[in-house]
């Protein structure tokens, strides 16, 4: 199991919140029309009029961003 499929069992919405809401902008949008939207990579792309292949770039550096910031929240909180 990854760090990315830990993500999965976060019981604390604040602390997920708070490291979107750290994530740039355009990682963010993208992040949030795929998963919380639950759109395609293609109508994402029509919608930010981007190609698809950044679509796909963008999604997975927002993951993997989250990731760790979630991370560092957790070592903190420790």
């Amino acid at each position: 199991m990854s760090q990315r499929d830990n993500l999965v069992y976060i019981d604390s919405q604040p602390a997920l919140l708070a490291a979107v809401n750290q994530l740039q902008p355009t990682l963010r949008e993208v992040l949030l029309l795929c998963d919380v939207e639950e759109l395609g990579y293609r109508d994402i792309a029509l919608i930010l009029d981007i190609p698809i292949s950044t679509v796909t770039s963008r999604i997975s550096d927002a993951r993997d961003t989250l990731c760790q910031l979630l991370i560092l929240q957790h070592r903190k909180s420790q």
